[in-house]
């Protein structure tokens, strides 16, 4: 084995031990981002459920046991995004409104006893006067909905216009029928008259009215079937990994620090070995803690999640440029964990400035929320994040299926910074070399 591959093993096993022993700093570096990625995500599927974009349960009341009711119903279960909560035939409209105003439910939708009835009589009325008055208010019946107090506007927003769009349908098809029945009404008379004179009749067809030529399906951008959106677990379990990762700077610089204040580092250069080759040793064995965080964290998302009611993380096919991304992360991570431990001298200042720093930059680069859901000119800014850089890289492999190829770009960066920090540390550790 070459001397120097030996040294870097030597240096890779010495910093390991060190790790080992401080085993309260493992414990924060791993427990830290798991717990945050756990309440992040339960925390972020309730905001989705509340904004609309979970499937929503919703207290349902028929009491019209009729049209109206059965087809709201099935109006609403077919968008996919409601649960129905019906209540038994013993609990009334008082019992449902107290679970409102308790809390138990958001939302509660009553069908009035004889709205179908009273609609149909009132669309019939419609197609048979000769005249109705601009303002009829006759003609206008009341499907109520409750809502807590509580309830968000834009989530208000939302239910209101799934249900406007399902009591519209219902109205439409009603009315196509009465239209139907009267339109077949007077083809048999013309057909009649037709007939008298010897016409062949004609059949318009009107059943086909009601038959479905245009739908709406959403795609990805290559053009393929979704079958399940993305959740929040496909954005928090990398963008936590990758907070986890860029927090491993702080011990790191912590142990240069220790090294140079002690006067270890001193002595470590009287031996046969070069600065390149301590700094290496010690960049190895915080990947490997890198790396094991990032496996603590998949774990997490692939079985704790499901047993929590959350969906669970799926890696896809692409595993080797998920493990290049981690990598590259990591090298940027440990970069500017040397560059700490060279700027700052003492271990207060280079936790204080280390915390802040990467705490800014994941707000920024879009780990706590996503780039698009930031201001525009905060997206500007995000760009200058390394957290931003490799969050968009795992994005495309794992949410827009790219080739490994369509993150090059972010890695060079990674991996310029990395390069960076470390130019930039070697110019300021050479005063205390």
């Amino acid at each position: 084995m070459p001397d120097f591959l030996s040294h870097i093993l030597t240096s890779t096993w010495k910093e390991s031990r060190l790790l080992m022993r401080d085993k309260t700093g493992l414990l924060v570096m791993f427990m830290m981002p798991a717990i945050l990625v756990v309440i992040t995500t339960l925390v972020q599927e309730n905001v989705m459920e509340m904004s609309g974009e979970k499937q929503t349960e919703i207290l349902f009341v028929d009491e019209d046991q009729d049209t109206v009711g059965r087809e709201l119903r099935q109006a609403l279960l077919k968008t996919g995004r409601v649960l129905l909560v019906e209540l038994d035939q013993q609990q009334d409209r008082e019992q449902a409104l107290a679970m409102v105003r308790n809390g138990d439910y958001q939302i509660c939708v009553i069908v009035p006893a004889g709205l179908s009835n009273r609609l149909k009589r009132q669309i019939t009325s419609l197609f048979e006067a000769s005249e109705i008055p601009h303002e009829d208010n006759s003609l206008l019946d009341e499907l109520p909905v409750y809502f807590d107090p509580g309830v968000l506007p834009g989530f208000r927003s939302h239910i209101l216009s799934i249900l406007q769009m399902a009591v519209s349908g219902i109205e439409m098809e009603m009315k196509l029928h009465a239209f139907e029945k009267r339109s077949k009404a007077m083809l048999e008379q013309i057909a009649l008259l037709m007939t008298m004179q010897g016409k062949p009749p004609v059949d318009l067809h009107l059943d086909r009215l009601q038959h479905t030529t245009l739908t709406l399906r959403e795609r990805n951008v290559r053009g393929e079937t979704l079958s399940t959106p993305p959740s929040a677990v496909q954005h928090n379990i990398p963008s936590w990994s990758l907070f986890g990762l860029f927090f491993t700077a702080i011990p790191l610089a912590g142990s240069l620090l220790m090294e140079r204040n002690s006067g270890i580092w001193r002595r470590l250069l009287t031996m046969p070995v070069s600065p390149v080759t301590l700094l290496t040793g010690k960049i190895i064995a915080y990947i490997g803690v890198c790396f094991a965080q990032l496996a603590l964290i998949v774990a997490i998302g692939k079985f704790l999640f499901p047993v929590l009611g959350l969906p669970a993380f799926t890696l896809g096919n692409d595993i080797l440029s998920l493990l290049v991304i981690t990598l590259c992360s990591s090298l940027a991570a440990c970069g500017y964990g040397i560059f700490l431990g060279s700027a700052c001298s003492t271990m207060e200042q280079a936790s204080m400035f280390g915390s802040i720093s990467v705490v800014v930059a994941a707000a920024i680069g879009g780990t706590m929320v996503p780039t698009h859901a930031m201001p525009a000119m905060m997206q500007k800014i995000s760009i200058l994040s390394p957290l931003h850089w490799g969050l968009e890289a795992y994005q495309d492999i794992l949410l827009r299926g790219h080739e490994i190829t369509a993150i090059l770009p972010n890695l060079a960066l990674l991996l310029l910074f990395f390069s960076a920090t470390l130019l930039i540390s070697w110019w300021l550790t050479r005063s205390f070399r």
